[in-house]
């Protein structure tokens, strides 16, 4: 397996370039294609694992509200992605962060319940995989509480209350209310509007990833490490930026105060020069938070980046380009290219 290097962040943004911007109304997205992929440990996404019988997902010591345990029968790890849901069992829950869990074994996850009216079990006892990753601008919230509970030396906590109280605004927002206050129930009843905006951002040969720009800014960046496994979530990653672009009123808007990227190149070089902590993950891996002023977000590492999440933080100063400190807006010129790690470290 490849050894973990000094700043994993920054070197997996080395290894990417933008491809051709993609737009529908109010959203853009930047591809970003890794044409060099190390060699690091085989995995495969939830969806692939349950498909083929690899994974199971249960409620443990009758049902715990914030953890499951994850069975891993396969012969390759299975990423479980940031915001990702499962449905079932007892109420249907997400991911608090990106975990890997290693073939033949088991390990409980940190998750939070999205669908608070239910405490009672589907027809089958066991989860399946849901249909999306939670909306980009409630994984935002989720992360940066989690971040805080990984600096007190706790566990993957997203704040179960803060959470429910954002699935409910959306819930609260749908013309034929939810029996259970599902996410899912809520996503499904945008199921035209994203199948229509999905048409217009198809993936593209070796993209692990985008930058979205919703409206004139930088809302945020998705990726994994693994092209055929990126182009196996690829669906459901976009849902979490399109669900926002469509119900603009519960997504996080532009910062009032602080930095706004207006050009994939400024976020990226800010996200690859940018601190962060390292603590052990759940099952294999290691678990970074972005903890620098402009941006944030998490990531799993092993050996590589296996999952990437960031978004721009409502902070204060960034470093343009030009090596200027700046506040307010960070602009570049778009060009599709990313200069070299020298030049983000400003050497």
């Amino acid at each position: 397996m490849t050894q973990a290097t000094e700043n994993p962040i920054a070197d997996f943004i080395s290894s990417v370039h933008l491809g051709p911007s993609q737009n529908h109304k109010q959203l853009t997205l930047w591809p970003l294609i890794r044409t060099r992929v190390a060699s690091g440990i085989p995995y495969i996404c939830l969806g692939e694992a349950f498909d083929s019988g690899a994974a199971q997902i249960d409620e443990i010591n009758g049902g715990s509200v914030p953890h499951v345990a994850l069975v891993n029968r396969g012969s390759v790890s299975v990423l479980v992605l940031f915001g990702e849901e499962i449905v079932g069992a007892k109420q249907n829950r997400v991911a608090n962060a990106s975990f890997l869990v290693a073939p033949k074994s088991r390990v409980v996850l940190d998750v939070s319940c999205v669908e608070q009216g239910r405490w009672s079990p589907r027809p089958s006892a066991s989860f399946s995989t849901g249909e999306q990753v939670l909306s980009s601008s409630l994984r935002r919230g989720m992360a940066r509480r989690v971040s805080r509970s990984r600096s007190a030396g706790r566990g993957f906590d997203a704040n179960q209350a803060a959470v429910w109280d954002g699935v409910s605004k959306r819930v609260e927002g749908m013309r034929s209310p939810s029996k259970t206050g599902a996410y899912r129930d809520y996503a499904r009843s945008l199921g035209a509007d994203l199948q229509e905006m999905a048409r217009y951002f198809q993936p593209i040969e070796g993209q692990v990833g985008f930058v979205a720009v919703r409206g004139d800014r930088v809302d945020g960046v998705e990726a994994v490490g693994d092209p055929a496994v990126y182009a196996a979530v690829h669906d459901r990653l976009l849902r979490a930026y399109t669900i926002d672009a469509i119900d603009g009123t519960h997504a996080e808007s532009a910062p009032g105060q602080g930095v706004e990227f207006l050009a994939p190149e400024d976020f990226l070089r800010t996200i690859a020069s940018s601190a962060f902590e390292r603590s052990p993950s759940l099952g294999q891996g290691t678990d970074l938070r972005l903890s620098g002023e402009a941006v944030g977000g998490c990531a799993l590492e092993c050996g590589e980046i296996v999952h990437l999440m960031a978004f721009s933080n409502s902070t204060h100063t960034v470093r343009s380009g030009n090596g200027e400190l700046r506040r307010g807006r960070a602009t570049g010129n778009s060009s599709g290219r990313i200069f070299s790690r020298r030049w983000w470290c400003g050497q």
